[in-house]
């Protein structure tokens, strides 16, 4: 049974999505409509992955704000030959989470996924448009704020969550990205080569589960060297914790806010 949308939640979506920056603090508002994600499970260690790396950077500086866009790098390459300095086994559990919500269990790198596909054709031309362009015609059930302020080497961040849907199991993600990122690769598959990627998932905060209706967290992210603020920013996003389904997402650039 839906419930009527909070006040809150209808003044957000007036906001759709502005952003202010007055005194190093920064806030922005999610719009109306779901912003898709594009999520790319990658490797360094993998031949086959520098096609991807390379296609998705090109969409990363072709979209506008209307997508957002996450490089998990995954970690079961790393002995085989590379080490993937950017890996974390916590981007593979979430890979092979998405895959069995849609009642698989293979994973493989380059995979791409957006919202409950987790299989998309991204060598297919105008395949990934098709799938956000449907996507984001859907109103969200959510509305999200963020808001942040630099506090020397840390940013003091608010995440503030409003649904309009009640009895539905939820959780939501901040994470930090770096975008501008090169690997010289030495060893392994891709030896030789110079890989360059964009939207690098750096830190994962969360899932955390939604409880109620409103919600909100404050956090202090320190960002790990050597990121640097205009490279980086944060992606929050709200997904059905059963079937992966996205409810709204939300991009904050560090890089807008020291404008």
């Amino acid at each position: 049974m839906r419930e009527l949308i909070p006040l809150s939640f209808a003044v957000m979506l007036m906001q759709a999505t502005s952003l202010q920056a007055s005194e190093n603090i920064c806030a922005v508002n999610s719009s109306p409509t779901i912003t898709p994600v594009i999520e790319l499970y990658t490797s360094e260690g993998c031949s086959s992955c520098p096609p991807a790396d390379r296609w998705f950077s090109v969409h990363v500086k072709s979209a506008h704000k209307d997508v957002n866009f996450l490089a998990f790098h995954v970690d079961y390459w790393d002995e085989i030959g590379w080490p993937d300095r950017f890996a974390n086994h916590r981007y593979t559990e979430r890979q092979r989470m998405r895959v069995q919500q849609e009642g698989s269990n293979t994973v493989y790198t380059p995979q791409v996924m957006i919202g409950t596909n987790s299989r998309v054709n991204w060598h297919k031309a105008g395949e990934s448009e098709r799938i956000i362009k449907k996507l984001s015609t859907e109103l969200a059930t959510t509305a999200i704020a963020i808001q942040t302020q630099s506090l020397g080497s840390a940013w003091n961040t608010s995440v503030q969550l409003t649904s309009k849907l009640s009895n539905t199991p939820s959780q939501w993600y901040l994470a930090v990205y770096q975008d501008g990122l090169h690997s010289n690769v030495r060893t392994g598959e891709n030896k030789g080569l110079m890989l360059n990627h964009d939207r690098v998932v750096r830190q994962l905060h969360g899932p955390f589960a939604i409880s109620k209706n409103s919600f909100s967290k404050v956090m202090n992210i320190t960002l790990p060297e050597p990121l640097k603020t205009k490279q980086t920013g944060f992606v929050v996003v709200v997904e059905d914790s059963v079937t992966g389904k996205l409810t709204q997402s939300l991009n904050l650039s560090l890089a807008d806010c020291n404008k």
